[in-house]
């Protein structure tokens, strides 16, 4: 025999436990097969219990189920079942002892069943009485009549939808507004973009887009500084076509020019005696070309004839565009563009289809002028709507350089009189009534206050004689070529260099004799660099015709060769070609 045996086998108190709980479920069973009977006396006095009574509404602690349609089999109680505690050898323990090295050492003993009661099942139904069983607790309903059920009610009252406040309602309102403009802005877009595309290669619409793709052939391309053509538009159904006929007008050129006078001594004049005076030697211009351009300025009455002096940029820079002349007296004239100077911004105009005369204003010498000068600005600022306004101001610097403006050698007067859009042309007159210079908006600083620029007379004389005599500056040079810029855009979209790209050789060009091409880039003139045509004006600024100049050349025909040409070539003279 081996120790699991021997732990296996039964000691002798098992043995003795088991038979004690033997010998308790023989008399167990022995009792129950014959119970002792009860004596007359004792069954007397034995209690009876009490039947049990049906719970009042007060009494009552739970809905009853058979009132919202409850029903159920009938249930039987449980049988009662009784349990002793075991028994263990050593009575003064209640449990178990801890760690035994032997298992089922400590077992129970057998527990004794006893028979459940015999309970009468009409008091025992579970819900009301054994005719109407119902699921319940153990209780009779009570059988008093509620009347119809009734739901539950939901007492909460239902969430009221709160109203937008002011200031959500105005955000969602500037919203809704923005996004109402942006639609607009693309619709606008999207149709100018139609309206505008031609039968070109699809290129991205950015002003300064205009060059040719590699390998495609260009067709035509318009001169520098005009607008691109268009097709004439058709009248509409049901209208009649008005035919405007072309005036003919002869403008007799004046040779004479402006005079200038020199500076009267004495003290200064009062600022409104010397408005009542010029006042009548001022006048509004008024420029259409088409129907969407216009453009409004200043102008001076330099002759009795009606030639008048403004600004180049007043008439778009252009001889064909559509002159009104108002002066002081809202008297309307029409004018044309006898020329214009887009380097110095000065044009020329005259007064046509009339016999009148007008009252010219005196020129002074701009030359005298000092810094701490008192000077009067009068024109048009915004238009004709604040035609005549006076401003006053000094002499801030004289001969000042403004940027580009000055690179063709021309200097401005500087003052702080207001100088604003619609002054442009108007005139910058000193104390003594004597215009001195030619009020110009272009050339303010859109940054800066108190700064208004003005080109002085002593300079424009010469350019106004020219373009009053001949339509034109006398001794200008020019290329002899027709072309458009090559923006910044377009140089990095396509790996070129900036400069000027020839689009055409006119008939008696210059480089017909050398090797140069269509397409081709200027892109230096003397070895120094230009970007753009306004470059290259400023150069041959300092130039007359005949000169020889060396003019460097970028191909690009061949992105994969691209080549950089130089050729001289002889300047020709500028007679209001460069101005078409």
């Amino acid at each position: 025999m081996d120790l699991n045996d021997l732990r296996n086998s039964p000691t002798p108190q098992e043995n003795d436990v088991e038979r004690e709980a033997q010998a308790l479920v023989d008399v167990s069973e022995e009792a129950a097969k014959n119970p002792p009977e009860a004596s007359p006396a004792e069954a007397a006095a034995a209690p009876v219990p009490p039947a049990p009574q049906a719970p009042t509404p007060e009494t009552m602690q739970f809905p009853n189920p058979a009132d919202y349609g409850w029903q159920a089999a009938p249930q039987t109680p449980p049988p009662a079942v009784y349990y002793r505690q075991p028994v263990y050898p050593y009575p003064q323990q209640s449990v178990p002892p801890q760690g035994y090295p032997q298992q089922n050492v400590y077992r129970a003993a057998p527990q004794a069943v006893r028979p459940a009661p015999q309970v009468d099942p009409r008091y025992y139904a579970p819900y009301g009485n054994a005719a109407n069983p119902a699921p319940g607790y153990g209780y009779v309903p009570n059988y008093v009549n509620r009347g119809p059920v009734v739901p539950p009610q939901n007492t909460v009252p239902p969430k009221q939808k709160e109203k937008m406040r002011g200031g959500t309602k105005a955000v969602f309102a500037i919203i809704l507004a923005l996004i109402v403009v942006s639609l607009g802005f693309f619709v606008g877009y999207v149709v100018r973009d139609a309206a505008t595309k031609n039968s070109g290669p699809d290129l991205p619409n950015i002003p300064g887009w205009d060059l040719p793709i590699p390998g495609i052939p260009e067709e035509s391309r318009p001169e520098e500084g005009l607008p691109e053509p268009s097709e004439p538009s058709e009248p509409e159904e049901n209208e009649p076509e008005v035919s405007k006929p072309e005036p003919d007008y002869v403008v007799i050129p004046n040779t004479d020019g402006i005079k200038l006078n020199p500076l009267p001594g004495g003290e200064d004049r009062p600022a409104k005696d010397i408005y009542v005076e010029i006042k009548n030697s001022l006048v509004g211009v008024i420029v259409e070309e088409g129907t969407d351009n216009e453009s409004q300025g200043s102008g001076i009455i330099a002759t009795e004839d009606g030639y008048i002096i403004t600004n180049a940029h007043v008439v778009l820079n252009r001889r064909s565009v559509d002159v009104k002349i108002l002066t002081n007296d809202e008297t309307r004239y029409e004018g044309v563009v006898v020329g214009f100077d887009k380097t110095t911004d000065l044009a020329v105009l005259k007064i046509v289809g009339t016999s009148d005369t007008f009252t010219p204003a005196a020129f002074g010498d701009s030359d005298s002028l000092s810094v701490g000068d008192w000077v009067l600005a009068i024109g048009n600022p915004g238009g004709t709507d604040f035609a005549s306004s006076l401003t006053r101001g000094i002499v801030s610097a004289v001969n000042r350089k403004v940027g580009k403006n000055s690179s063709s050698g021309m200097t401005y007067i500087q003052t702080d009189a207001a100088i604003n859009p619609g002054n442009s042309g108007g005139a910058l007159v000193n104390m003594a009534g004597q215009v001195v210079g030619i009020n110009s908006s272009k050339i303010v600083a859109a940054d800066y206050e108190g700064m208004g620029f003005a080109i002085p007379i002593t300079k424009a004389k010469a350019i106004v004689d020219d373009l009053m005599a001949n339509g034109y500056v006398v001794g200008r040079a020019r290329l002899g070529i027709r072309g458009r810029n090559v923006t910044a855009y377009a140089a990095t979209l396509n790996g070129i260099p900036q400069g000027f790209e020839i689009a055409e050789f006119p008939e008696g060009s210059p480089f017909l004799s050398v090797d140069a091409k269509v397409g081709d880039i200027i892109t230096a003139i003397d070895g120094e660099t230009v970007t753009s045509l306004n470059d290259i004006t400023n150069v041959l600024a300092l130039h007359s015709p005949g000169d020889t100049i060396e003019i460097t050349l970028y191909r690009y025909q061949n992105l994969a060769e691209p080549q950089t040409i130089t050729v001289k070539i002889t300047l020709l003279e500028d007679k209001g070609e460069t101005q078409e």
